[in-house]
Formats: structure tokens, C-alpha cells, sequence
């Protein structure tokens, strides 16, 4: 969802969406209503109201079938979760960590270290742009990001051959960098 129709933030666009559930209901008690006061017979109106549901009900059960069911995304995997269990016994709490956007997201609850940024939302997000420019820059833009925000370790989704930062493993061999500076 890249855009919200004339406010500010994303989660005001989906309570907008949850209130036309509302509006529909409302909608379609006062469409009953009316096909019960022009029909005069009783057995007729709840017959076309009948029809009616059933009609709605249909077209959501096909729209639902045909569309193919939202891909599950997880913040966190459980290589993810060793690796930042491993980080916190190794190097402690209150470490800065630049990772990617939803790994972020788990790196205070499971280690008590920092985050450099989250994913945008009206709350703050930290250095969300250093964030972004980090992982696609060169290694000297890299080392500069790094020294600003006092990163002490990096965990990228793919490898990176910067000299200010050190390789290291954990016990299962999965790979994040300390930052050497």
C-alpha cells in the first residue's frame, strides 16, 4: 500500500476501511427496509431479501476463492532469532544493530540492544534513511553511517566485503559482521 487517500498515516486508512464494513450493514438493513414497505406481501419480500444474501454471500465466497490467500510474512525466522539470542549473549545489551526493516522490529524484544530504524509508521522511526542508504551505499558511505549512529553490529540479508567490518559466525554458522571502528 504505497498511498492513503487524504490523510497522513496508513493505519488511519484501515480503521477508514473497518468503519465501511459499518456503513455497509447500515446500508443493507435500510435496503431490506425499503423492499419490505414496496413489496406488500410477506412471503415475496423475505424471499427477495432471502435471494438478496444469498447473492452477496456468493460474490464474496468467489472473489475469495479466486483470489489467491495473502503470502504469510514472518519477522522473524528461527535462523534470525538464534542469530540475535547469540548476539545477545555474546555482546550484551544496548548495542546499536542495523539490520533490515522487519528484523528490526525483533531486536529490542529478544536483546535489549537498539535498532537503527523501523519500517515508517506515524510513531518514530529512527534513522530510517541512514537505514536504507547503509545497505545500497558503498563502503565508505557505509563506515560513515556507521560511525555516525555508533553501529556496533550489522546483519544483512546478503554478504558485504567493507574492511571496517569483521566476519563473524555463530555456532551453527550463520553470518553477521562487527563493526571494527
Amino acid at each position: 500500500l504505497k498511498i492513503t487517500l487524504f490523510i497522513p498515516f496508513r493505519r488511519m486508512l484501515f480503521f477508514y476501511l473497518i468503519s465501511l464494513c459499518i456503513l455497509s450493514a447500515y446500508g443493507l438493513y435500510f435496503t431490506t427496509t425499503f423492499i419490505k414497505q414496496k413489496i406488500k406481501g410477506k412471503i415475496l419480500s423475505f424471499i427477495i431479501i432471502f435471494l438478496l444474501i444469498i447473492l452477496i454471500f456468493s460474490i464474496q465466497f468467489i472473489s475469495f476463492k479466486n483470489n489467491s490467500l495473502p503470502i504469510k510474512h514472518s519477522i522473524l525466522n528461527d535462523q534470525k532469532y538464534e542469530l540475535l539470542k547469540y548476539i545477545e549473549s555474546q555482546y550484551g545489551e544496548r548495542n546499536v544493530i542495523m539490520a533490515d526493516p522487519l528484523t528490526s522490529f525483533a531486536i529490542y524484544p529478544v536483546t535489549k540492544n537498539y535498532a537503527v530504524g523501523l519500517l515508517e509508521s506515524n510513531l518514530d522511526t529512527g534513522y530510517r534513511r541512514e537505514q536504507k542508504d547503509f545497505f545500497l551505499e558503498d563502503c565508505t558511505k557505509k563506515e560513515k553511517i556507521a560511525k555516525q549512529l555508533n553501529v556496533k553490529i550489522v546483519i544483512p540479508k546478503e554478504a558485504i566485503n567493507c574492511d571496517f567490518l569483521e566476519k563473524k559466525k555463530t555456532d551453527k554458522n550463520i553470518v553477521f559482521y562487527k563493526v571494527k571502528l
